[in-house]
C-alpha cells in the first residue's frame, strides 16, 4: 500500500494565486455590499456575482480553507488562467492574503458543490499594475468558480462519513483487525490510489497507528459488506507528506469497502 501507509517528506506549499473570466451581460448586481445613494460620496467598489448552483452545507466564512476549480477571463473573453479538467484543485485560506481581495470577498457564502460567476473590479484585483503579460493594467476580471471542498475554522480534524451501503453483522471497533478495499481521489475525482489495481486487499488493526487517521477513524462502525465515503482534511490525511498524485495540503476522498473483521 503505497499511500495509506507511506510516510514521506512534504513538498513546498502551493504558489501564490495569480489569475481571473469574461464580463457577462447576465452578471447580477447582487453585491457583497451596497452602493451609496447618488447624493452621498462614492464608496469603494465591490465584487458582484450570480450563483447558477448554490451547493450544500455550511457557507464559507473568513478564516475557512477552501478547494476550488476556476476559470478567469478578461473583458474581451481571453482566458488568462484556469485549473479545470485534471488540474489539481486550488486551495487557500480566506483572509490570509494569498489571493486577490476580490476572491477573499467573492467566495464568502459559497457552499460545497456550488458554482459562482464572480465579477472582480480592477481595484480588488491587480489594479493599475496589472499582472503582465496576461492581465493588463486596470483590468476588471471575471471568474467561473466551483467550490469542491471546505474546512471550517476549528474543524481541521473532522472527517465526513457517508454510508453508501450498510453491511451486516457487528460493527468494527478499536482493536479489530479489518480488511478493506479502497479508492482514493482528489476532490475533482482524480484517482491517486486504488487497491483493486493491485488485486490485494489492505489489512490493519484499528487504533494501532498502522494507517492514516482518517482511515483508522473512518472505518469504525462499519459492517462487513458495507461501503463508506470518507472525506478527509489534510490534517488527518497526508499533511506533512509528499506523495505521487497527491498535492500538499489536499483534502481527499476515500471510498472504502469493508471485507472482513477479526
Amino acid at each position: 500500500m503505497r499511500f495509506i501507509g507511506g510516510v514521506l517528506i512534504c513538498l513546498g506549499l502551493v504558489s501564490l494565486f495569480g489569475c481571473a473570466k469574461k464580463a457577462d451581460s447576465t452578471v447580477s448586481s447582487t453585491a457583497l455590499g451596497s452602493s451609496a445613494p447618488a447624493s452621498e460620496p462614492a464608496v469603494a467598489e465591490k465584487v458582484t456575482y450570480t450563483d447558477p448552483v448554490v451547493g450544500k452545507g455550511e457557507p464559507v466564512a473568513s478564516g475557512d480553507t477552501v478547494w476550488v476549480q476556476y476559470k478567469g477571463t478578461l473583458k474581451n473573453g481571453t482566458v488568462f488562467d484556469e485549473n479545470s479538467g485534471d488540474a489539481d484543485p486550488f486551495t487557500f485560506t480566506l483572509g490570509q492574503g494569498p489571493v486577490i481581495k476580490g476572491w477573499d470577498q467573492g467566495l464568502l457564502g459559497m457552499r460545497v458543490g456550488g458554482e459562482r460567476k464572480l465579477h472582480v473590479p480592477s481595484s480588488l484585483g491587480y489594479g493599475p499594475n496589472g499582472q503582465p503579460p496576461k492581465i493588463p493594467a486596470n483590468a476588471d476580471l471575471d471568474f467561473d468558480i466551483k467550490l469542491l471542498g471546505l474546512v471550517k475554522v476549528g474543524e481541521e480534524n473532522v472527517i465526513d462519513k457517508t454510508d453508501l451501503k450498510t453491511g451486516t453483522g457487528r460493527a468494527a471497533k478499536t482493536g479489530d483487525k479489518v480488511t478493506i478495499h479502497y479508492v482514493g481521489t482528489l476532490l475533482n475525482g482524480k484517482v491517486f490510489e486504488d487497491s483493486n489495481t493491485y488485486h490485494q486487499a489492505y489489512s490493519f488493526t484499528i487504533g494501532a497507528g498502522q494507517t492514516l487517521p482518517c482511515i483508522d477513524k473512518g472505518v469504525q462502525g462499519m459492517k462487513v459488506g458495507g461501503k463508506r465515503r470518507i472525506v478527509a482534511p489534510p490534517q488527518v490525511a497526508y499533511v506533512g507528506r509528499a506523495l505521487a498524485g497527491v498535492p500538499p495540503n489536499s483534502e481527499v476522498v476515500f471510498t472504502v469497502d469493508l471485507l472482513s473483521i477479526k
